[in-house]
């Protein structure tokens, strides 16, 4: 079978087969592998709070707050694995699963990619029932053939139990996060005048000590003086390569904060605050669990994109805005600034041609091929590791807002409202990516240099209704595909809609329509020409009635 395929950037591909009906002929195509490889988390929280509030009398200050926070949080994943079969070619000792009729669909495509090849939907109960007609086998946590399965039969070789593949990873990549928080707080609420200008607000500082840290196997190559011991695997099979041990870190921030109201008039204020901030990586951020793999080309790539010493995002930020609310009408006009000195932020790197077993990454020096016998000697890929990035840089932009209900037009149009708002963001923060061939910069993950959001709403009597449209240009997020990756997608606007009606005090109706357009999400790397992925995720409707007695 030959394969064409035209990159159209942003647009569909151009495709070709010169089997295209082999796609849902039961006769040509057979299922060769079944795989399995969940993740299975708990996360668990136990967080206790006092707050305190003493009123004062004096010209500056009207009261003052004081508090303390703990929390201890637990986190755990657990990996594992089932495979049967292989992806690259028909195994002798796992033969492929010959398909029925009553076991597939022929599914046909629809609209814009109505020239693509029908395709099998494949009854994956029915299928494996008939692969496995003793059971289903369920994944498992286990080292398989790795580096370090001990002999315990005295025959001279490891006690692999038949594996043939390294499945370290779902022992390396399982474990658990440990971050206990300790926090205190002190706020002076301000209530004041300076000249004869009202000023209201707060001050304060809080303090936050952090204890992180997450459960590791490391690689100390058997050494019992190192502490190495034996664990074993859901099977039974006992690795002494490993040292269990648990790593983090302690650290204290403190962190200042000030908020200013300043009432020009009635309708007219300007609001100021300043502040130090900081956001924790996900939990799952911390986890200790690097690891390698090997592909079935030889090739060695791995990851330690979580990492138990990440610190916080850390930054200062400043935000400055005028409202002006309109006496004779609801609503009201916002301009804003913002700034923020990012001090330091999460970043993933990727280094080519590591060496992982210089590093003691439990990798094989060859994989034997499943089909032929042969021997094929691995090479060193991608290793992908999160750290710190120390460099920092600023975010700034601005922000409107608009909201008004005409009410002074005549009945029945004095429901007629519409609300607004536009925000531009530009940040010198940028990373590079290299998933597309060519290296190119990225901007933060999340941060969209134009955003729109405006909804046009009316309200009559038992009747309302609502538009809504949000854009944003291109930004930068991640993706999950084989791995997780940080990839560009491209500019998106939604549009939503909403009415409803109350037919009695008692009996009413909503209809909803979200992504009224079938908006695509689409995705590429670093440029529009090298296409990522396309999603079409339809659009929902939603009807609901609602009865009060």
């Amino acid at each position: 079978m030959s394969l064409n395929y035209q990159l159209n950037g942003l647009d569909l591909p151009d495709i070709g087969f010169n089997q295209a009906d082999a796609f849902s002929d039961i006769d040509r195509v057979m299922l060769s592998k079944y795989g399995i490889y969940p993740y299975e988390n708990e996360d668990e929280v136990k967080a206790f709070r006092l707050d305190f509030k003493y009123e004062l009398e004096n010209n500056w200050f009207s009261s003052i707050e004081f508090g303390a926070r703990y929390s201890d949080r637990e986190y755990s994943n657990n990996r594992s694995v089932f495979e049967y079969g292989n992806d690259g070619t028909f195994s002798a000792t796992q033969p492929p699963l010959r398909l029925t009729d009553d076991m597939t669909t022929v599914v046909d495509w629809q609209g814009e990619f109505s020239y693509f090849p029908s395709y099998l939907a494949i009854d994956l109960d029915k299928a494996l029932n008939a692969w496995f007609p003793n059971g289903i086998p369920q994944p498992v946590q286990t080292w398989g053939n790795a580096e370090g399965v001990v002999d315990l039969d005295g025959d001279g070789e490891p006690d692999t139990q038949g594996y043939t593949t390294n499945y370290s990873w779902t022992m390396l990549q399982s474990g658990s996060v440990y971050e206990e928080v300790v926090s205190a707080y002190l706020m002076l609420n301000i209530d004041t005048e300076i000249g004869k200008l009202p000023v209201t607000g707060n001050i304060g500082i809080r303090r936050v000590d952090t204890d992180q840290s997450a459960t590791v196997l490391e690689n100390v190559g058997s050494d019992p003086q190192l502490g190495a011991q034996y664990i074993v695997d859901d099977n039974g099979i006992v690795n002494d390569l490993y040292a269990p041990n648990i790593l983090g870190i302690k650290y204290t921030d403190y962190l200042p904060s000030l908020n200013l109201n300043f009432k020009i008039s009635d309708a007219t204020q300007i609001r100021f605050a300043a502040a130090k901030v900081m956001a924790r990586a996900p939990i799952n951020r911390l986890a200790g669990d690097a690891s390698a793999s090997v592909n079935n080309d030889g090739e060695i790539n791995g990851s330690s994109t979580n990492n138990p010493f990440l610190k916080p995002f850390y930054a200062n930020q400043y935000d400055i805005s005028y409202e002006q609310y309109f006496e004779d009408t609801d609503g009201a006009l916002v301009v804003a600034a913002f700034y923020k000195n990012i001090d330091s932020f999460i970043d993933t790197i990727a280094i080519e041609n590591f060496d992982f077993k210089g590093n003691g990454f439990n990798v094989p020096e060859y994989i034997v091929d499943p089909v032929s016998g042969e021997q094929i000697e691995t090479t060193n890929g991608v290793y992908t590791t999160a750290v710190n990035n120390a460099k920092g840089g600023y975010i700034r932009g601005i922000e409107l807002a608009y909201t008004q209900v005409f009410s002074f037009l005549p009945s029945p149009f004095e429901g007629l409202g519409i609300n607004a708002s536009y925000s531009y963001t530009e940040s010198e923060v940028q990373s590079i990516t290299d998933l597309g061939g060519d290296s190119v910069s990225q901007d933060l993950p999340g941060l969209s240099n134009n955003v729109f959001n405006g909804t046009l709403f009316y309200s009559y009597e038992n009747f309302e209704t609502r538009l809504n449209v949000r854009y944003r240009d291109d930004f930068v997020s991640e993706q999950v595909a084989v791995n997780e990756q940080v990839v560009n997608f491209d500019a998106e606007t939604v549009i939503d809609f909403q009415t409803s009606y109350q037919f009695t005090d008692s009996f009413g109706m909503l209809l909803q329509v979200n992504n009224l357009t079938d908006e695509p999400t689409q995705s590429y790397f670093g440029t529009t020409s090298k296409t990522g992925t396309t999603q079409f995720f339809g659009r929902q409707f939603y009807l609901g009635f609602t009865y009060n007695h």
